[in-house]
């Protein structure tokens, strides 16, 4: 295995023992360079977290959807935009590390102690980062610039949404002012500004007092975090957490975002991913 305490099946080490077709019986005797691995040279991984205790809704990760459990889908959607050099499921759970090997992803070992409940998603990312980074140290490679965050719940993510994300990030600067990171963003189903009070007894109040009354095309245009998908330059992302000073919104349509919190919410998650498969086969035979 490789040194991320570990990261299963040295997956670094996978690609350097098979370039071009040529399969090596070691890094030496493949007289390697950097311009020689593809993917070790993207400067951009991806994280996906994915725990296998959940409260609300238990083993949920594994939940299936068209047929693929959810870490499945999040995982095609990363492979197939071709923006990372590495997809890691990181996972304290054997079942979630077995599935994530099947659909192409290499698995970083997450400790217990990183799959509580508390544990915040900074958290677990940094931990792989760790890994990720002594294993190219290992190999002569400075660390990665950028890391990629999805979530497994993601179903709706495409890989033209990641592609379009990485640009954002990699474009350096924009009006003047560099990115620190991409974040998926969408409008809120319900503006806030119409949001009532509750002040006991039942009695309510609006939350914004007068401002209810404007009309609400005069609201100020807000969005939300969709919660899928975010990149990020590492030193901004570790010192900043999610909201770097210079983040960027990448805005998702509506009816792409769907959290998966229940149980019950799997059959409009179905029928979500269904009516979205067939629009996109529709599109291709136009």
């Amino acid at each position: 295995g490789g040194v991320l305490g570990g990261c299963d099946g040295n997956p670094l080490g996978m690609e350097i023992l098979e370039i071009k077709g040529m399969v090596y019986a070691s890094k030496t005797e493949a007289s390697l360079t950097e311009a020689h691995w593809p993917k070790l040279n993207r400067p951009i991984d991806c994280i996906i977290p994915a725990r296998g205790g959940s409260k609300r809704f238990p083993r949920k990760n594994l939940a299936k959807l068209g047929g693929h459990p959810l870490v499945g889908l999040a995982i095609e959607s990363a492979r197939s935009s071709r923006v990372f050099g590495g997809v890691y499921v990181s996972t304290e759970d054997s079942e979630i590390a077995a599935v994530s090997r099947e659909y192409g992803a290499a698995v970083i070992h997450r400790p217990a102690e990183l799959a509580e409940d508390h544990i915040q998603v900074k958290d677990v990312v940094s931990h792989a980062l760790v890994g990720l980074d002594a294993e190219r140290k290992g190999l002569g490679l400075p660390p990665k610039p950028f890391i990629g965050i999805i979530y497994p719940t993601a179903f709706l993510l495409t890989p033209d949404d990641i592609s379009a994300m990485n640009m954002l990030l990699t474009v350096g600067s924009i009006g003047g002012r560099k990115v620190d990171g991409v974040m998926g963003v969408v409008a809120p189903s319900e503006h806030p500004m119409g949001a009532l009070s509750k002040l006991g007894n039942g009695f309510i109040s609006p939350w914004r007092g007068k401002e209810v009354r404007r009309r609400s095309q005069e609201w100020p245009s807000l969005l939300m975090d969709a919660g899928v998908c975010y990149l990020y330059q590492v030193g901004e992302f570790l010192n900043k957490d999610f909201y770097p000073p210079n983040l960027l919104g990448y805005e998702l349509p509506r009816a792409r975002v769907f959290d998966i919190d229940h149980p019950e919410q799997l059959e409009v998650a179905e029928a979500l991913l269904d009516f979205w498969m067939k629009k996109a086969v529709s599109r291709r035979t136009v």
